[in-house]
């Protein structure tokens, strides 16, 4: 174009020059006053055209414009459609564009479409940037619309019909990826945002295995003994041992696990005692087994618990609130139909009366376990019937048994008074077993009668004479007397003085009884008295104790004693005076 318009110039100037057109130019060779082959005659002078001319010449499409010089306006002529501004020639004429025109015109990236005005382009169309594409296509490094922009995804697999169809950020069926389904089991609104599935559970259900988007609210919190009134209370954990369920969303013990028992109704330590069932039938045995798991050796719905130290005798003697002393067990055994009486260690200071067929074991500590070093004591010092008792029955018939004790009597203290430990009349059902009994001594023997008096011993010897009719000593006492038993008398005693005075006391014999006193004294010149008895000799030695006895009466009677020994010899009477 600027070669074009420096051509017209040129033109213009030399036609200065010239006086003016002919038929024939001199310079275009064609007649005067026709612009022929792009001239233009100008002041009556022929110039080569340009595009400033104000004539459409030359390659012009409309009037200096389109060809060699600029676009056309809409509404000019055109041939091509780089004549119009508009880059639109539509039947030789610029036109507006339109994104119906078929034609790629204006800011469009591909044939009626892109650019930002015109619609987006299609699948593997031309763009520049991905607003240029359609249904969320993006636009790809080459410039065509291929693959999808974030947040969408072609979940059908036909791009050229519908492109990325799906957003995957608020899609609940395909919820951050195509296939991604937000469930709606035990969900309230379920929903995709951003990709992720969310809603909130209904009234008791929860979401435990942390994949919602997978199960949402998969757990019925109400029943489910793993997830009991929220995710992860366990009702097995919480109820060690046992078989659970769950109720209200609340954890209960429906049984025990084989093996384990509840014995204390505490729901926390669930089936909290193991133990291998036996026997539905439990005595208390020698080696403490616990054959009906019940948690004691015994059978605990037929026994009655005696315990001295906890016990209180207006309790119903159960486990829990024993009684505290054995009669009241053996007592409240017989009135409720109960065969076992269950004793803790410990002292009992009664007399204990027996029943037919209700049992007594002991070796129980204070939490009912049985063992070898809790044995209890039974001591008694009441005395009945000439007798003293710690355990005593009559008419024991049916099975009894008395299992683990100490008994034990004091002594009697009143005379002939019988001791037993144990007494029991008439009792073939009676079984004493791994029991330490002893008893106290009886009561002393009444004393033997006394022996029959000594035989008398001879005459002492008569005293001396008393002095002659003044005063003076009398004379020498007598001699000794013999004695059948083998003992002497002491010699007489010496003679009065003179006058009626009496003699003086005979002597003690050797080694017996003192003599007899002395005999009263005689008249002047007559003989003096005879003197006195001697003392009753020694009582004699005890008896030997008796050997052996027998039963009378219900009572035990000792054999009698031996006679007591003779009593030592008496000794003669003193002489006379």
């Amino acid at each position: 174009m600027k070669t074009r318009l420096m051509q017209g110039a040129l033109a213009a100037l030399l036609a200065v020059g010239v006086a003016g057109c002919g038929k024939t130019d001199a310079i275009s060779g064609l007649d005067g006053g026709a612009d022929t082959d792009g001239g233009v005659c100008l002041d009556g002078g022929c110039a080569e055209p340009d595009c400033a001319d104000g004539v459409k010449n030359g390659a012009e499409t409309d009037l200096d414009c389109g060809g060699p010089c600029a676009p056309c306006a809409t509404g000019a002529g055109c041939q091509a459609p780089e004549d119009c501004q508009s880059s639109l020639c539509l039947t030789g004429v610029c036109s507006v564009p339109s994104c119906m025109d078929g034609v790629r015109d204006g800011t469009e990236t591909d044939v009626d479409c892109g650019g930002g005005q015109c619609p987006p382009c299609g699948f593997m169309h031309g763009c520049s940037v991905d607003a240029d594409c359609a249904n969320a296509l993006a636009c790809g490094p080459e410039k065509t619309c291929g693959g999808c922009v974030e947040g969408f995804a072609d979940c059908d697999g036909d791009p050229s019909q519908n492109g990325c169809e799906v957003d995957t950020r608020t899609d609940a069926q395909n919820c951050g990826a195509c296939g991604v389904v937000c469930p709606d089991m035990n969900v309230m609104d379920p929903a995709c945002v951003e990709g992720v599935c969310g809603g909130s559970c209904e009234g008791g259900f929860a979401d435990c295995d942390g994949d919602f988007a997978g199960t949402g609210c998969e757990v019925d919190t109400t029943s489910d003994v793993h997830h009991c009134g929220g995710c992860g209370i366990d009702c097995d954990a919480q109820i060690p041992n046992a078989v659970t369920s769950c109720a209200s969303s609340t954890c209960a013990l429906v049984g025990c696990q084989p093996g384990y028992y509840d014995l204390d109704g505490v729901l926390t330590n669930g089936c909290e005692y193991a133990c291998t069932f036996q026997s539905s039938n439990d005595l208390p045995d020698d080696g403490f087994v616990d054959a009906n798991c019940d948690g004691v050796d015994g059978d605990m719905a037929d026994a009655v618990f005696v315990s001295t130290v906890n016990g209180r005798d207006d309790n119903p003697g159960t486990r829990a609130a024993p009684v505290k002393t054995i009669g009241e067990g053996i007592a409240l055994a017989v009135a409720n139909g109960r065969h076992q009486v269950l004793v803790n260690s410990g002292t009992y200071l009664e007399q204990v009366v027996l029943h037919s067929g209700v049992s007594l074991y002991g070796g129980y500590d204070l939490l009912w376990v049985r063992g070898t070093g809790n044995v209890p004591f039974i001591t008694s010092n009441t005395a009945a019937s000439g007798r003293i008792t710690a355990v005593e029955g009559v008419n024991v018939l049916q099975p009894t048994t008395v299992d683990g004790f100490k008994i034990a009597t004091s002594s009697a203290l009143f005379p002939g008074g019988d001791v037993f430990s144990v007494y029991c009349d008439n009792c073939p059902g009676l079984d004493l077993r791994n029991n330490v009994i002893t008893a106290g001594d009886g009561g002393p023997g009444s004393a033997g009668l006394d022996g029959d008096p000594g035989t008398a011993g001879t005459q002492g010897g008569p005293g001396g004479p008393g002095a002659c009719d003044k005063a003076g000593p009398g004379g020498p006492g007598g001699a000794i007397g013999g004695s059948a038993c083998g003992g002497f008398g002491g010699p007489g005693g010496a003679g009065g003085f003179y006058g009626m005075n009496p003699g003086m006391p005979g002597q003690i014999a050797v080694g017996g009884a003192p003599g007899g006193p002395a005999g009263a004294g005689g008249p002047v010149g007559q003989p003096g008295g005879n003197g006195s008895n001697g003392a009753p000799g020694a009582p004699g030695a005890p008896g030997a104790g008796g050997s052996g006895g027998s039963i009378v009466a219900g009572n035990f009677l000792s054999t009698a004693g031996a006679p007591g020994g003779a009593g030592a010899d008496g000794n003669g009477g003193g002489g006379g005076g």
